[in-house]
């Protein structure tokens, strides 16, 4: 999603409400749970290069380099 996407939804909300995010990713959510929720930290704008690891997953090259690119990030934390 780009970030210009997620303004436009976002900007159909109430500013006021509490903002949290979840998952129902199989690899996030503890054994016998439908979800994780979590809950924002911080916003920010990092150079990066996307890769993914051996076993195939996401992983972040962090860092300017000739193949990274401006990414925005959106920190969680499973504890509020």
């Amino acid at each position: 999603m780009k970030v210009r996407e997620l303004q436009a939804e976002l900007n159909k909300l109430d500013p006021d409400l509490e903002a949290l995010c979840y998952t129902e990713d199989e690899r996030l959510v503890a054994e016998g749970c439908l979800f994780t929720l979590l809950d924002f930290l911080a916003v920010q704008k990092i150079d990066a290069k996307r890769s993914r690891l051996p076993d195939g997953s996401l992983t972040l090259v962090l860092g300017k380099s000739p193949e990274s690119e401006p990414i925005a990030t959106l920190e969680v934390t499973s504890e509020f």
